[in-house]
């Protein structure tokens, strides 16, 4: 028989090529996934910085200035408003109530054409007379609500009523 000899206490193991490699193996995946993950929070810290970054500018932003055309437009709406408001703001009950008051026996009004903007008036008319246009005239000014009243008479013949055109300024509300 052969004598066997048995070590018990052997330090030295043989290392397997598979176990070596599967090691390595793994210490290569587990370095791969560390450099990936430590990438990975490298650009979330990137993109929070960006975040806050775009949160803070867009609160100090100033409203962009609109285009010469929206510019040109809206000094043009501002414009017809304030001209609404001065319309709106204007005596215009106390002005019709003065010219529908005053007589207008042999007086046929042919047109008002009130202008806001410069706060003239021009009544269109015609008369049986020039007494009558005369009379109608005096008593618009009696009125109060206009000033600086003119006339213009065209005399066609004596057949034809007086064509006349009469301008004036009114005062503002009072």
């Amino acid at each position: 028989m052969r004598v066997l000899m048995l070590d018990l206490h052997n330090t030295r193991r043989p290392v397997a090529l598979p176990n070596l490699l599967l090691l390595l193996f793994s210490l290569a995946t587990a370095l791969g996934l560390a450099l990936y993950t430590l990438q990975t929070f490298s650009e979330v810290e990137k993109l929070e910085l960006q975040q806050r970054t775009f949160e803070h500018d867009s609160r100090q932003t100033v409203e962009p200035r609109p285009s010469p055309k929206d510019q040109q437009q809206l000094h043009d709406e501002i414009k017809d408003a304030n001209e609404v408001l001065a319309r709106i703001g204007l005596p215009w009950e106390r002005l019709f109530q003065d010219i529908e008051s005053s007589p207008r026996d042999n007086i046929a009004l042919l047109s008002i054409n009130p202008d806001a903007v410069k706060r003239r008036l021009t009544i269109t008319g015609e008369a049986k007379s020039l007494d009558d246009m005369l009379n109608y005239i005096r008593k618009l000014q009696e009125k109060g609500s206009m000033t600086r009243v003119f006339h213009h008479v065209e005399l066609k013949s004596a057949q034809h009523p007086i064509h006349f055109i009469v301008e004036a300024s009114w005062e503002r509300a009072t």
